[in-house]
């Protein structure tokens, strides 16, 4: 993983947090359209690990926390 730029940025999110924590929802062409990505084609399983500020914690910019988890995602056909 990285915190490096990229020339395009098709992924676009949502977030709202609950009583039970934050609900994300990431969308992104199926089609790669930069250099280190990955085409998705429905009925695969991709994988994806994440990264998160934390404000009291004085992360900003390039400090963060990185998940411990890798997320598998069922693409829907």
């Amino acid at each position: 993983g990285t915190s490096a730029d990229t020339a395009q940025h098709t992924a676009t999110g949502r977030g709202v947090r609950g009583a039970a924590g934050w609900r994300v929802i990431i969308t992104r062409p199926l089609t790669a359209t930069d250099e280190g990505e990955v085409d998705l084609d429905p009925g695969m399983v991709a994988t994806a690990a994440l990264a998160v500020w934390s404000g009291g914690d004085r992360e900003v910019g390039s400090r963060k926390a990185p998940s411990t988890k890798v997320y598998a995602m069922f693409l829907e056909r």
